[in-house]
């Protein structure tokens, strides 16, 4: 079960559609935390048209293909990086270096990237899954009208930032989800194992200085549950990070292109 799957949305629309469950519950908070779990939702999405639909479908030709296809994308691109903070504002980067090196990029896109590479980054990659994925496209905030791939996650900024202060977090700490049950290992008021809904937000907790390191690492749901997530499922592919790369779409010239790229800064 994938996040973000039309089959997964629809089977599970009380948990994901709509405001998360922290706008309504955040009034009775206790302490920081919320009455129930904040849940991860889409920002708003879009459904494509028949024209960005045909779009989408040459630029997934072409990342399979062998020729460059400069002419899918504005020049220049437009570059943003999210911070570290899932919940800041976009920053808005210099893209020369980017479109310059794109053609080769294209070219080199099917094969391991090397370290050093031009798509060391592993954009053209990324588009390429993500062309292929069932996501939804949706709107970021910042980037006007642009449609961009996958749609943006939302979440109640206030709730998380007061659950983080709860926690005793200097910054926003690392925030998860995933697309899958979470069997969660509860500290109190006795170790018991139950099994979080997909969507959960997870707060990882600060690390203690010179504390040994735990196993399995340590996280907070914004009810206050505290406990521990097998590192097995940590590294799985169903564990998801609020910080996510975006491609996006608009208009030049009447005709559709990649007209801005999102890169998310390591944590």
């Amino acid at each position: 079960m994938r996040f973000g799957s039309r089959a997964v949305i629809a089977a599970t629309v009380v948990l994901l559609a709509g405001p998360p469950v922290a706008a309504e519950t955040a009034a009775k908070a206790k302490g920081g935390f919320t009455a129930e779990p904040i849940v991860v939702g889409y920002a708003e999405e879009v459904t494509p048209d028949a024209e960005l639909s045909a779009f989408l479908a040459e630029l997934s030709k072409a990342m399979r293909g062998v020729e460059a296809r400069p002419d899918l994308f504005a020049s220049p691109v437009r570059v943003f990086v999210r911070p570290a903070d899932p919940l800041a504002p976009l920053v808005e980067k210099k893209p020369a270096k980017f479109w310059n090196e794109l053609s080769f990029r294209m070219k080199e896109a099917r094969e391991p990237a090397p370290v050093g590479s031009p798509d060391r980054d592993g954009f053209l990659a990324r588009l390429a899954a993500d062309l292929a994925s069932d996501e939804p496209l949706g709107r970021i905030d910042g980037l006007g009208e642009a449609v961009c791939l996958p749609a943006a996650l939302t979440v109640d900024r206030a709730a998380v930032k007061a659950v983080a202060e709860a926690i005793g977090a200097k910054g926003m700490p690392s925030l998860r989800f995933s697309t899958d049950p979470v069997p969660f290992r509860i500290f109190a008021p006795g170790p018991t194992m139950v099994e979080v809904p997909p969507g959960t937000l997870f707060l990882r907790e600060p690390l203690v200085e010179g504390a040994e390191l735990p196993r399995d690492p340590r996280f907070t749901l914004s009810d206050g549950r505290r406990g521990t997530v097998a590192r097995e499922v940590v590294r799985s592919p169903a564990w998801k990070s609020l910080r996510r790369h975006h491609t996006c779409f608009g208009r030049v010239g009447g005709a559709w292109k990649v007209t801005a790229v999102v890169f998310a800064e390591p944590e």
